[in-house]
């Protein structure tokens, strides 16, 4: 079964915070059979492409409101915008909800 791994990523999130995690999950999935590989979705907090702190320009799979109903894993990238930031109250309730499934 294949295990589903949600990444949510904002602007001003940390280049390595993104990358990092994603070649983990490739490297791991070289030594998995395709039925039991992880599939990571990137989310983004805005569509399009969101710019890194340290200037590098990323662009997500898709906009979070257009993600599946459920994931396996959650994982929110860091960065130095992180603490403080307002998503809003649209994202909050997001997330609260796949976290709950």
């Amino acid at each position: 079964m294949t295990l589903t791994v949600a990444l949510i990523v904002f602007p001003g999130v940390q280049a390595l915070d993104v990358t990092g995690p994603m070649d983990v999950f490739a490297e791991a999935n070289a030594f998995l059979a395709p039925d039991k590989q992880y599939r990571l979705d990137v989310l983004g907090l805005e569509s399009g492409l969101l710019r890194c702190s340290n200037g590098l320009s990323i662009q997500a799979h898709r906009h979070f409101s257009a993600a599946p109903d459920s994931y396996d894993l959650v994982l929110c990238a860091g960065g130095p915008a992180l603490p403080g930031q307002d998503f809003g109250a649209e994202f909050y309730t997001w997330l609260r909800g796949i976290c709950r499934r």
